[in-house]
C-alpha cells in the first residue's frame, strides 16, 4: 500500500495569512499529474478548453478575492510577494483568470526516498509482528480448544458411566 501526501514547505508559517492562504490555494489546484490534465468551461459566453500541465493552476483573482472580501490588486501583490520568498511562479494572464505555473512544483512534493522507505520498512515489521503474535493467538486457542474438548468429553462420559 502506498501513502500519498502532498507536503508544503514550513516556511509558510512565517508569512502573512493571504500569502499563506494564495500559497495553499495554488497547491491545492496545481495539476498533480504527470502528463496533465485538461479543463474545459464556460467563461462568460465563450467556451474555453485549457490543457494544463503538471504543477499549474488556474485562479479566478477576482472570485477570490470576492470571497476574501479583499481588492484584487492585493491578490495581485500577493502574488508578487511569493516570487520574492522563493516560490518560483510564472503567470499568465487569460479571459478567465490567471494561469500561474509553480516552476519549483516538483521540488514542493518531492518526496525523500529514505524517509518513504524507512516508513515502509516499518510498516512491514508492524505486519510481520501483528502476524506472528496472530499464529501464536491461533496456536494457543487451538491448544485450549482441545483441551476443552477433552475436559468436556470426559466429563459428559463419566456422567453416562462409560468411562470409569
Amino acid at each position: 500500500m502506498s501513502y500519498y501526501r502532498q507536503p508544503i514547505t514550513t516556511e509558510v508559517n512565517n508569512w502573512d495569512l493571504l500569502s499563506r492562504m494564495l500559497f495553499c490555494e495554488l497547491m491545492l489546484h496545481a495539476v498533480n499529474k504527470k502528463d496533465g490534465d485538461k479543463f474545459s468551461f464556460w467563461h462568460g459566453n465563450k467556451y474555453h478548453q485549457v490543457s494544463l500541465e503538471r504543477g499549474q493552476s488556474i485562479i479566478a483573482v477576482d472570485r477570490f478575492a470576492r470571497e476574501l472580501k479583499i481588492n484584487a490588486t492585493r491578490v495581485h501583490i500577493c502574488l508578487n510577494q511569493l516570487i520574492k520568498k522563493g516560490i518560483k511562479l510564472q503567470i499568465k494572464r487569460m479571459p478567465f483568470g490567471l494561469v500561474v505555473t509553480i516552476q519549483n512544483y516538483n521540488e514542493l512534493v518531492k518526496m525523500k526516498n529514505q524517509k518513504a522507505n524507512q516508513s515502509e520498512n516499518q510498516r512491514q515489521i508492524k505486519d510481520q509482528a501483528s502476524n506472528q503474535s496472530d499464529k501464536r493467538d491461533v496456536e494457543l486457542d487451538s491448544k485450549l480448544d482441545v483441551e476443552s474438548f477433552v475436559k468436556a468429553f470426559e466429563a459428559e462420559h463419566f456422567k453416562k458411566g462409560v468411562l470409569q
